[in-house]
């Protein structure tokens, strides 16, 4: 193994790259594939559903106590960290009163917008890139 491979900036499993040996048996099943593909917008489609309802952006979700969701949440602009407090706030008080957002408010927010995860990406592969520095020394 190398020693770069450790640092490496993972790449998220997908229908099309099984992560195990039982993984890509079951993907080697006929009929397997598309039935997998169906159940995943369906559930992407219930978590956007939920995340409308709430008025969150699919990062809000992200838990602040990782220390890389931390250093990225330093990196966003005062504005984006208070509409996110506001989000979050929001989505706390419909929750409570067991009701939900409006139509029109939970329409106006871009729920897949990668504004932590993007920053999060940037920060690992600066890691990365200084472990290669580090190790040509």
């Amino acid at each position: 193994v190398s020693p770069l491979s450790v640092f490496a900036p993972a790449r998220p499993p997908t229908p099309n790259l099984p992560v195990s040996m039982l993984g890509e048996l079951i993907f080697k099943i006929p009929g397997f594939r598309p039935a997998f593909a169906a159940f995943a917008k369906r559930y992407q489609a219930a978590v956007a559903k939920e995340l409308r309802d709430h008025g969150l952006k699919y990062d809000d979700l992200l838990v602040e106590e990782d220390p890389e969701v931390q250093r990225a949440l330093a990196m966003l602009p005062p504005e984006e960290i208070e509409m996110r407090h506001k989000r979050i706030k929001r989505a706390i008080d419909v929750n409570l009163k067991k009701t939900l957002l409006r139509e029109d408010l939970g329409a106006q927010v871009e729920i897949w917008d990668p504004y932590l995860r993007s920053r999060m990406k940037l920060l690992k592969e600066k890691r990365y890139e200084a472990q290669v520095y580090e190790l040509e020394k």
